[in-house]
C-alpha cells in the first residue's frame, strides 16, 4: 500500500468518525431537549 493510499484511507476514516460524532451529539441534544 502506497503512502498516498494510506493517507487517503486515514482521511476517509477520520471523516466517518467526525460524522458519527456529529450525529451522536445531535442525538444527545435532541434527547436532552425532549426531556424539558
Amino acid at each position: 500500500m502506497s503512502k498516498k493510499k494510506k493517507i487517503n484511507l486515514a482521511i476517509s476514516i477520520a471523516q466517518v468518525v467526525v460524522q458519527a460524532l456529529i450525529l451522536y451529539n445531535t442525538y444527545q441534544q435532541y434527547k436532552y431537549s425532549k426531556k424539558y
